[in-house]
């Protein structure tokens, strides 16, 4: 087992790769009771096209499998519920379905050892019927439906549409109702052998826990398990403009909302470190949009919005930064956002950059001595980079004015997608 040393903030991760390629990332966290375990796949809802193995065509499934895949690996042959098995012990357990991956997780004080062989042994099991599966179907419409009452996940479904025009992103995680009514236990059976291998899974322990007994626990379960090959990922020809500049949609909202992404092509940046840019492109956020911004004493001084903020997310070679908000003024919102993205108008002081940069530091610090806060920060580096990044301190140290400079440059700020949802009345 190798130990990954996080530079500057005591604490380590140790990370095994067995030979089915399943990956393993232990950060024991001293004087903590708890623990939090998650066993995942990186396999979300933005793969809906693949090579099946054993296969020469290309298939398209249904928007909306992985998810409903994560809902079907509940139920086991056996008829035992791994909700009510972990509750037995006083266990919280859950599972969540993104666009980039699916994972299953427990986290408590007692039990560790019993529950991540029991959470490992769920998910190695699937059981699909057509029955269970048409039961689902039911269940997972209600979610659909619910999500569509959500103004605020209407408004982020509606600007992934407008931002992208080929890449899946541009779909929902849950998928429709008619898609989901498509679905059969073929499908899950074919999507589960294609993408929950070994070599695609990987498994995350954070808190109260014991590396040998963890990794004995580990090795029993996959020791005799092989791994098949992964279907590669389909390219998608995305055009770099946004699908649509400008849209008005009539939604079930008693206040209008108002969302802006800005579409950047990754490949345009001079920083090409993926984890360099990731982090100067937070800080332009934060710097003209964060809480101690211009920007956000306007609209706060003004009463411009209910609430606002900004999200951002890189995929397939973009990044795309977004702005939101809930407001009675939208046309006056809109105009103050482009405003303060008018790169004539920015103006970054470096004394602002260097007080976010010790705020980033004393946060990261406490972050890797939360147990659910450390599992988080390995997940998505998993996920983003396929690997611990040990230097993150380092690089936050190293951020600057003059390569901040560059990158806003580098952005193309004037393409972007505005979405309005309006009430219906």
């Amino acid at each position: 087992m190798k130990e990954i040393v996080l530079e500057g903030l005591d604490t380590s991760i140790y990370y095994e790769k067995l030979k089915n390629g399943l990956e393993v990332f232990l950060c024991p966290i001293k004087n903590k009771n708890s623990y939090f375990v998650s066993y995942a796949t990186k396999y979300g809802s933005d793969i809906v096209e693949f090579v099946p193995n054993g296969g020469k065509k290309k298939v398209r499934v249904p928007n909306g499998v992985a998810h409903f895949l994560e809902h079907k690996l509940f139920e086991s042959d056996t008829g035992i519920s791994p909700f009510a098995f972990f509750s037995s012990s006083g266990t919280e357990a859950n599972a969540f379905t993104s666009f980039e991956t699916t994972a299953y997780h427990c986290s408590g004080t007692k039990n560790y050892l019993k529950n991540l062989d029991f959470l490992i042994k769920y998910v190695n099991k699937p059981y699909f019927t057509d029955e269970n599966v048409k039961k689902e179907v039911g269940i997972i419409t209600e979610e659909i439906n619910a999500a569509l009452d959500n103004p605020d996940r209407l408004l982020r479904e509606y600007l992934r549409k407008a931002t992208y025009k080929k890449l899946p992103r541009k779909d929902n995680v849950l998928g429709s109702v008619k898609d989901i009514e498509k679905i059969t236990k073929e499908d899950l059976y074919m999507c589960y052998s294609a993408y929950y291998q070994p070599s695609n899974m990987f498994i995350i322990a954070t808190g109260n826990i014991d590396i040998e007994d963890t990794m004995k626990i580990i090795h029993q379960n996959f020791d005799d398990i092989n791994s098949y090959t992964v279907p590669k990922r389909i390219e998608y020809n995305e055009d770099r403009k946004v699908a649509i500049e400008y849209k008005e949609l009539k939604s079930n909202v008693s206040i209008p909302k108002v969302g802006i992404a800005i579409k950047c092509k990754r490949e345009d940046f001079r920083v090409k470190d993926d984890r360099e840019l990731f982090y100067y492109l937070n800080m332009f956020a934060q710097l003209v949009f964060g809480r101690s911004s211009n920007y956000y004493e306007e609209i706060v001084e003004n009463n411009i919005a209910l609430n606002f903020g900004t999200f951002s997310e890189s995929v397939d070679g973009f990044e795309t930064l977004y702005i939101y908000a809930t407001t009675k003024e939208a046309d006056k919102f809109i105009e103050i956002v482009n405003k303060y993205i008018d790169k004539k108008n920015i103006d970054i002081k470096a004394e602002d950059l260097e007080r976010y940069k010790k705020i980033w530091i004393a946060n990261l610090v406490r972050n890797y001595e939360n147990v659910d806060s450390a599992f988080y920060i390995i997940f998505d580096d998993i996920i983003k980079y396929n690997k611990v990044i040990n230097n993150r301190l380092q690089i936050i140290k190293k951020i600057n004015l003059k390569t901040l400079n560059t990158i806003i440059e580098d952005m193309d700020l004037t393409n972007k997608a505005v979405i309005k949802v309006l009430p219906k009345k």
